[in-house]
């Protein structure tokens, strides 16, 4: 038996980075510096190393927590100016950065999947299947559909009667050696 490898926290950041951006932008997934150029010039907030360059996501925003950024400047902001001798300070306009008011645009800085949700919501749960009865067993005898049962018990009593697709049919509960039997007949 094979199992598929559980994801590690790269892989899990990294799908959900690029599942929160609109669908314009993903397609700069592996980096297209043409396109991350003129989705910045239509408005669209651009991590040029990302998406124009091609860097993975989660080690780019693993350096920038690493370097105590909580933001930085989207594709046609001012980049921020560091020096290890002056970090940040003489930074136009970001004189000095302030981690706690990253300006309109600008892109945060975080390894927590949990900030990035996704932009298109899942498509919402498929409904149980309500079909009382299943599909003809023999004779006169059908097997109970998806809906006869919920969570190990009957969702019908013994003698019923039931309608499904203009048929009536009677419920027969069973309780068997291996556990509950539900089955019908035709009227």
């Amino acid at each position: 038996m094979s199992t598929s490898p559980t994801p590690t926290p790269q892989q899990i950041f990294d799908a959900a980075y690029w599942a929160s951006l609109p669908l314009a932008v993903q397609a700069c997934k592996g980096g297209n510096p043409t396109l991350a150029q003129q989705l910045a010039l239509q408005g669209y907030t651009i991590d040029a190393p990302i998406m124009a360059l091609g860097w993975d996501p989660y080690i780019v925003m693993s350096i920038r927590q690493a370097d105590g950024l909580t933001w930085v400047p989207s594709a046609l902001q001012p980049a921020i100016v560091m020096s290890p001798t002056s970090p940040a300070q003489s930074n136009p306009p970001y004189a000095p950065y302030d981690p706690n008011n990253p300006p309109p645009k600008s892109i945060r800085v975080s390894t927590n999947p949990a900030d990035y949700p996704p932009l298109v919501p899942p498509a919402p749960p498929t409904p149980p299947a309500t079909n009382l009865v299943g599909p003809l067993a023999f004779g006169t005898l059908y097997v109970g559909g998806p809906g006869a049962m919920a969570n190990g018990k009957p969702t019908v009593t013994d003698g019923e009667q039931v309608e499904q697709d203009g048929v009536t049919y009677t419920a027969h509960v069973v309780n068997e050696p291996m556990g509950v039997v539900v089955t019908f007949t035709k009227n």
